[in-house]
């Protein structure tokens, strides 16, 4: 009778997780540069115009999602040339507690790039809510190129669903490139002390419960 009952739970409980996995939206990337827009995509990954674009469930996860955006652009009719790029429907288990921002490239003579990005808990497509860093560099040399490199922590907290974006504008003499690699990382809270040490002991009081049974069914026979 138990081995039936036990069954029937694990039955119910397999059911309830399958249905909520189902129930989880999947994370969704889409990418314009200039002209040029992507479908929406949710195989975590996306390149055109020299660029490439990773996301989630490739990398990190819908609750702890890191988003990388970089490649080679080269300047042309469009000039200067602005990228985009957004991941949305990313979903928390808790609040998360801080963004870092990150972005480094190399820019040949007389360019410049600025950046800007974002969290949007309304989870919006190229959404702009919440600005969590953004940057300018300039090469004002005619002859040298130089390298550039920005990293902003930032703090937040979002509880739902919601959509990071990162915009980029890049001007450059024609032809030129502008190589660049960038990130936006999330994480959840660190549990605090006094939680932890509240586990260690639900796990003691557990272990005792069993021991007792154990030494209880042992009496009786």
């Amino acid at each position: 009778m138990r081995a039936h009952v036990l069954a029937g739970v694990l039955t119910a409980a397999t059911g309830l997780l399958t249905a909520k996995a189902q129930a989880v939206p999947l994370p969704t990337i889409e990418f314009e540069a200039g002209p040029l827009a992507s479908v929406p995509v949710t195989t975590g990954s996306v390149s055109a115009a020299g660029i490439s674009v990773t996301g989630a469930p490739l990398i990190g996860s819908a609750t702890q999602s890191i988003l990388r955006f970089g490649g080679t652009v080269t300047l042309g009719v469009f000039n200067p040339l602005q990228v985009r790029v957004t991941e949305f429907k990313l979903t928390t288990l808790g609040t998360l507690s801080s963004f870092v921002f990150a972005i480094s490239g190399v820019l040949p003579a007389s360019s410049s790039v600025s950046w800007s990005a974002y969290v949007d808990p309304t989870n919006t497509p190229f959404g702009t809510t919440d600005l969590i860093g953004s940057n300018s560099f300039t090469d004002p040399s005619s002859v040298i190129s130089l390298g550039f490199s920005d990293t902003v922590p930032q703090a937040g907290s979002v509880t739902g669903p919601f959509a990071l974006t990162e915009l980029l504008t890049i001007s450059a003499p024609v032809s030129d490139s502008v190589s660049f690699n960038s990130s936006i990382t999330t994480s959840a809270p660190v549990p605090e002390p006094a939680t932890i040490g509240l586990l260690g002991v639900g796990l003691v009081a557990l272990g005792l419960v069993a021991s007792r049974r154990r030494a209880g069914g042992a009496g009786t026979a």
